[in-house]
């Protein structure tokens, strides 16, 4: 079974395609930042510009909800939802579950594209 991400999804996912994650930006950053450590998508964007970095997984989630969002797709960060407890441990269940699927899935030459 071969899946297909709509053109839409696919157009701003592919804009990350050459974006290495890397650990390296958030050390150098660190001591720059002050208090504020985690950049916004604004100096991500300048310093992807600037020095061709782009950040770690954090970093880079943020930036494609933000791109999400400019390109008019309803994204959330996985857990967002997440308010108890319970929640959370059901929310662990199923991601097991889910990473299950995904190794059967993978296996099988299924792909995102």
């Amino acid at each position: 079974m071969r899946l297909n991400a709509p053109h839409s999804i696919l157009s701003v996912w592919k804009i990350f395609d050459r974006f290495p994650m890397e650990t390296l930006t958030k050390a150098w950053y660190y001591d720059k930042a002050g208090t504020k450590k985690q950049r916004d998508v604004s100096l991500m964007k300048e310093h992807r510009a600037q020095y061709g970095i782009a950040g770690n997984c954090f970093d880079l989630a943020i930036w494609l909800l933000h791109e999400f969002k400019e390109a008019g797709i309803q994204a959330y960060p996985v857990g967002h939802d997440l308010t108890t407890l319970l929640h959370m441990q059901q929310w662990w269940r199923w991601m097991k579950k889910a990473a299950a699927f995904y190794v059967i899935w993978a296996t099988n030459g299924c792909s995102p594209y």
